[in-house]
């Protein structure tokens, strides 16, 4: 389910900044679309979240703080708000 930032503030029972808060460090997944030459920023709730996981073969680690994801045969590293993106990850 994907609610607005304004619903998802609410529900929580959170100030909408302190949600684009945690949107911008990371901390919840979110979608971002333009509508109307406006961006609107939706939560992506648990079940989106799983869905999508289900769908794609990647592979999540997380190691001192740094998280670690194989897809489509190239290495991601997450850490404190920046993302590295590695070419192709052979088995040897």
């Amino acid at each position: 389910m994907k609610l607005k930032l304004g619903q998802y503030a609410k529900k929580m029972k959170m100030s909408r900044y302190e949600v684009l808060r945690l949107i911008m460090h990371g901390k919840i997944p979110y979608e971002e679309v333009i509508e109307n030459g406006k961006k609107v920023y939706y939560i992506l709730t648990d079940e989106v979240v799983e869905a999508a996981q289900k769908r794609s073969d990647v592979e999540r680690f997380e190691c001192g703080g740094v998280m670690i994801e194989i897809k489509n045969d190239r290495l991601v590293l997450k850490r404190d708000g920046k993302v590295e993106i590695y070419k192709k990850v052979s088995d040897e």
